[in-house]
């Protein structure tokens, strides 16, 4: 080897390169690489877990104090769902024994009064949807009908006495709106036949 190509004793010299494995060095570059691996591993699950949906609170355990409380919210409508799940949590627990099986009785009680309000609201429902069907059959009725009025139109217009007084372009315009008509007409007969079941 020569520094600045001189060929003096200082200037040259060899260079002895030993292609043996540097086995510390590896070591350290494996060891860093499994940091490496750990420190993804740690990211990913912190990712995961801020993605996670939040579990929900643990439920209650069954005291007389709580049942109570749990009995005057299967009361109202808008603490029902959650005082009811509360309810069965604690049957599935088995958490009713013979000392508080009145106060579970009570509680399935308060539930099942809720089955007279649900018959009742489900019947409103019914007739709710029965009149909005009557409404959009009749409004599609009125749409169907003025289809047809709109193909007279066309088809009046295509009488060759009064076809005849047309340009070929006011021709060629009436046949496309004609064809229009036609294809909007037979897109809302099926709509109209299951607006009326």
């Amino acid at each position: 080897m020569r520094i600045n190509n001189s060929t003096e004793a200082a200037n040259t010299g060899r260079l002895h390169v030993d292609y043996a494995q540097a086995r510390d060095d590896q070591y350290e570059w494996e060891c860093r690489q499994r940091q490496l691996q750990r420190e993804q591993r740690h990211r990913e699950r912190i990712e995961a877990e801020r993605l996670r949906p939040p579990s929900p609170p643990p439920v209650v355990h069954y005291s007389d104090h709580e049942a109570t409380i749990i009995a005057e919210q299967l009361k109202g409508d808008d603490t029902f769902s959650k005082a009811v799940q509360i309810v069965i949590t604690w049957l599935e627990r088995g958490d009713c024994s013979k000392r508080n099986a009145g106060t579970f009785y009570s509680m399935i009680q308060s539930t099942n009064s809720h089955v007279r309000r649900l018959m009742t609201e489900k019947s409103q429902y019914e007739e709710e949807l029965a009149k909005f069907r009557e409404q959009t059959r009749a409004r599609m009725q009125g749409v169907i009908m003025q289809f047809g009025q709109i193909e007279r139109v066309f088809m009046s217009a295509g009488h060759q006495k009064v076809w005849d007084h047309f340009t070929k372009a006011q021709r060629r315009n009436i046949e496309m709106w004609k064809k229009q008509a036609e294809v909007c007409h037979a897109s809302c007969t099926p709509i109209h036949s299951v607006c009326c079941q």
